[in-house]
């Protein structure tokens, strides 16, 4: 990610995204002095009618989605909405920035936004979801016209694979472990996602089973950061929409919850009880909790 937007973008150049979106994306943006627009948006759902001439208004070189498994919503998008930006990518000559790190964990299997542009699209893939994250190993499939300045900026910022990670890697992708070990991953999650629809009573909770994280709306008397601190308290790790909010967005009272972190379900299932019981608390100003 870091490579595309170094290689494509320069400083000033404003890039349209969800109003909620990666905090990697926020981080790097910043550093390179790229801007993040939050793109129109109607109860959680990108505004497709509206969006060509938002591009035009707010002079958007480019477009970064996260299209399967969103982070932090757990959103996949439809297949008729990869088509609608992917045609306005094309008719304004955006550059698609499309972060398929979460694609293979997937429960949908609609076609990519690459698929339908494959001109104006940089797709990003990793292993680190659904391999390894220490393996380390990530790949850009680039159109011909980018290759040259995306090659110079690999080159630039001296990025290198270990050669033993990417050998490890091919054998698995050559070999019938990899179909073993995607559906062992799914399996695993789906488990543990029995043990989250055993909690949380009526509030909502957003993620396919398949999904590594949980999107949950917060009660009316928590705000999220409030939650965040308080659930840090308890002992648990949450991350509130906040650290993912685009420019002025508004962000919404919510937290993601990573479901795939705790070592052991008996761990996850701890972790999601203190999480239950702050949520029937009220906090105060003070920092105390009432039940």
């Amino acid at each position: 990610l870091c490579a595309a937007l170094l290689g494509l973008f320069s400083p000033g150049d404003r890039i349209g995204t969800s109003p909620l979106s990666f905090s990697g994306l926020k981080a790097i943006s910043k550093m390179i002095g790229i801007q993040l627009v939050p793109l129109p948006e109607k109860e959680g759902l990108l505004q497709c009618d509206v969006l060509e001439q938002f591009c035009k208004q707010e002079n958007l070189k480019g477009l970064y989605f996260a299209p399967d498994q969103h982070n932090p919503t757990t959103y996949t998008m439809r297949t008729e909405e990869r088509e609608q930006i992917s045609g306005i990518a094309k008719r304004l000559g955006i550059i698609l920035i499309e972060d398929a790190v979460n694609r293979m964990l997937s429960y949908e299997n609609n076609p990519s936004l690459f698929s339908f542009a494959p001109d104006n699209t940089v797709y990003l893939f990793s292993t680190s979801k659904f391999l390894s994250p220490g393996l380390r190993v990530a790949y850009l499939l680039v159109p011909e016209q980018y290759k040259e300045k995306l090659e110079n900026a690999l080159y630039n910022i001296n990025l290198i694979v270990s050669p033993l990670c990417a050998e490890i890697v091919n054998r698995i992708f050559n070999s019938e472990i990899l179909a073993y070990l995607i559906a062992a991953k799914k399996r695993e999650l789906i488990e543990r996602d029995e043990i989250v629809k055993t909690h949380f009573g009526s509030l909502q909770i957003c993620g396919e089973p398949t999904c590594n994280f949980r999107w949950l709306l917060l009660p009316e008397q928590w705000s999220g950061q409030a939650f965040e601190n308080a659930a840090k308290a308890a002992g648990v790790q949450v991350f509130c929409a906040a650290r993912f909010s685009i420019g002025n967005a508004v962000p919404p009272k919510a937290v993601r919850i990573c479901i795939s972190a705790p070592k052991t379900k008996a761990e996850l299932r701890a972790g999601l009880q203190r999480i239950e019981k702050l949520l029937d608390t009220i906090p105060k100003q003070d920092g105390r909790l009432v039940r």
